[in-house]
């Protein structure tokens, strides 16, 4: 089974998570018609549910929305639809008029001659192959909601180029002042041929993040490097890229960090806040494109971190930190110890 095989992807916050064992389960076909909802109520004041459906993945705490995956029948593409701030602000939109092909928190490059990132005619899609697995769990104050989905990668005739298997796992905490984290993970193989892919892109291939349009006007980009604006944080390296603008009439932070094992870490980020707000961490294929071999795996993890308000770069820091150090071990992205 994928989950067996998968690498666990994060700074655990428990050990036991990799156990089914107190783990409330669900399963549904994608696409497909199976709909199931448990809820496990050790050690936390609000309950977590989890729901797939038609490709569609909903995990809810307190009965209210915090993360939405979905993985249409057929593509274009699989992404995370909503991601909510510990207060319920969803900061992320779905395919706006202005670019039908931004959809929400997503991942997309190049392969050989396949543009996967647009859509439309000659363009790749991202399919869904096989059953996503969702697994929920409340312990010591943490909801932890963890989702392994299969894809297939395919040119406009319908040939595969790639397999991913990409795992997120989102974790909240208790207290309102620890941001919502989603760890992004994916792992690429090439299919079809026993040659190998080359990945390319644009300065904004990789994954990127559409956020509401609220926060397109008056936010503010800055990252590890001491940017504070797009002049100095676009087509920059950095460890972490932040953007902080109003939703909802108060001040959210998305911050996005790369793993220290990511190929060409520190990652390049693309940003921009005109006429709409974008950022994207990305392997600056546009630069220089990647060759990934037949029998080769391209792993990438990713953090996601949502405060309500603004985190002071000490915060931000210390969670990159603790993402950095991880393993896949028992260890804590939010753990705010020396």
């Amino acid at each position: 089974m994928l989950a067996s095989r998968l690498p666990l992807i994060v700074p655990i916050i428990l050990a036991a998570l990799a156990t089914v064992s107190g783990v409330a389960r669900v399963q549904g076909q994608s696409p497909g018609n199976a709909t199931a909802a448990k809820a496990s109520r050790a050690g936390s004041r609000e309950q977590i549910r989890g729901t797939v459906q038609d490709g569609r993945v909903t995990v809810s705490l307190g009965g209210k929305v915090v993360l939405e995956y979905v993985a249409p029948a057929g593509g274009p593409k699989c992404y995370v639809k909503t991601l909510c701030s510990p207060k319920g602000i969803n900061v992320l939109r779905d395919s706006p008029p202005d670019h039908v092909h931004h959809h929400g928190l997503m991942f997309a490059v190049g392969v050989d001659d396949v543009d996967y990132w647009a859509e439309g005619p000659g363009c790749g899609t991202q399919n869904a192959q096989g059953t996503i697995q969702l697994e929920t769990r409340q312990e010591n104050g943490h909801a932890i909601a963890r989702v392994v989905h299969p894809i297939i990668w395919r040119d406009a005739q319908g040939n595969p180029q790639l397999a991913e298997e990409r795992e997120l796992l989102l974790v909240r905490r208790d207290q309102p002042e620890f941001p919502t984290l989603l760890v992004w993970h994916t792992r690429l193989h090439v299919a079809g041929t026993g040659i190998g892919r080359t990945l390319w892109g644009r300065h904004y291939f990789g994954l990127g993040c559409r956020f509401v349009e609220l926060m397109d006007k008056g936010g503010r980009f800055w990252n590890s490097a001491g940017g504070d604006s797009v002049a100095t944080t676009n087509d920059k390296r950095a460890e972490w890229c932040a953007y902080s603008a109003e939703a909802a009439g108060q001040p959210v932070t998305v911050a996005m960090f790369d793993h220290p094992r990511n190929v060409r870490h520190p990652a390049v980020w693309f940003t921009m806040d005109q006429p709409f707000a974008y950022l994207s961490a990305t392997l600056n294929l546009a630069n220089e494109k990647y060759y990934l071999k037949a029998g080769e795996t391209l792993d990438l993890r990713y953090l996601v971190a949502v405060w309500d308000g603004t985190p002071s770069v000490t915060e931000i820091s210390r969670v990159a930190g603790r993402f950095g150090q991880s393993t896949g071990q028992a260890e804590s992205v939010d753990d705010k110890r020396e």
